[in-house]
């Protein structure tokens, strides 16, 4: 049920260990393919199919082979497996090289393995969960010398 073979990195290995198997709720199994939008409390771990949505506050582990259609909202995420829709993980986002993204991601951290795929945008919030202010007509160097809209055009060039 539990694969062994897993990284000791990351929140790959807080699934590893005896006692975070013990805290796993729900796991959808390779057979299984559910749809709807499910609320949870626990970890999960999804090595089938799931469609929809689903927020939960504990961690989310999507093995390889495992197909996702869904939005996702966790404190941690775990991707080995391809998912279409967008990542919401409060902590922590980590793409193991068989990981496949198509759709948003949005984190405090994230972990990307040689080999991953993310087609989507990515945002990283920092501690305060504010993002800072960005405004390209006010960039400076770091001598502290603003750069106007045309020396950016011709950086970018």
């Amino acid at each position: 049920m539990f694969r062994k073979d897993t990284p000791s990195e990351g929140i790959s290995a807080s699934f590893g260990k005896k006692q975070d198997q013990d805290t796993t709720e729900s796991v959808i199994g390779p057979s299984v393919h559910m749809e709807g939008n499910f609320n949870s409390s626990g970890n999960v771990i999804i090595i089938g199919s799931l469609t929809g949505s689903m927020t939960t506050s504990g961690n989310v582990r999507i093995e390889e082979g495992a197909v996702v259609q869904a939005t996702i909202a966790s404190g941690q995420i775990f991707v080995a497996g391809e998912v279409r829709g967008d990542l919401h993980a409060l902590e922590q986002l980590e793409l193991a090289p068989t990981a496949r993204i198509i759709g948003n991601v949005e984190t405090k951290i994230l972990s990307v393995a040689p080999g991953a795929i993310l087609h989507g945008k990515c945002s990283m919030k920092n501690t305060s969960n504010k993002l800072p202010e960005y405004d390209p007509k006010k960039l400076k160097t770091k001598k502290g010398a603003e750069i106007t809209e045309k020396e950016l055009a011709e950086v970018e060039n």
